[in-house]
């Protein structure tokens, strides 16, 4: 949970970074924010956002919109309607080769991959698949 609260800071940093820099900004403008409940690591730094007065120490208003998977949310992106999302690393690379104004700014995980099979399976190896 620790790592949570340093992300759910860096967020805080960007949303204000995003303020500051943003010249069609006004104060107290609401920043829409996209993310995936089904995503654990997500799920704890909205949540945290949301239930705690970071936000507001920071005079941020943020309104979260949850996606189920990340296409729907880049094609939100895409059509403006959202201005931060948490995403994950197909969907992010996705949304900047069609728009190159959005940036990736941190990840959110670090996390490896795996191909998993019955253990009673006959394939034992990668060759066998």
């Amino acid at each position: 949970m620790h790592k949570a609260i340093v992300i759910a800071v860096l967020v805080v940093s960007i949303l204000a970074t995003f303020l500051y820099l943003n010249p069609t900004a006004e104060q107290n403008e609401i920043i829409r924010v996209g993310w995936q409940p089904p995503w654990v690591n997500q799920g704890q730094i909205a949540a945290i956002l949301q239930n705690t007065s970071i936000l507001q120490q920071n005079e941020i208003e943020a309104k979260f919109t949850g996606f189920s998977f990340g296409p729907p949310m880049t094609e939100a992106a895409l059509s403006g309607q959202l201005d931060v999302i948490f995403l994950g690393d197909q969907p992010a690379f996705n949304l900047i080769s069609k728009d190159n104004s959005w940036k990736i700014v941190s990840p959110l995980v670090y996390y490896k991959s795996a191909i998993l099979v019955p253990l009673d399976s006959g394939i034992k190896s990668l060759k066998d698949l």
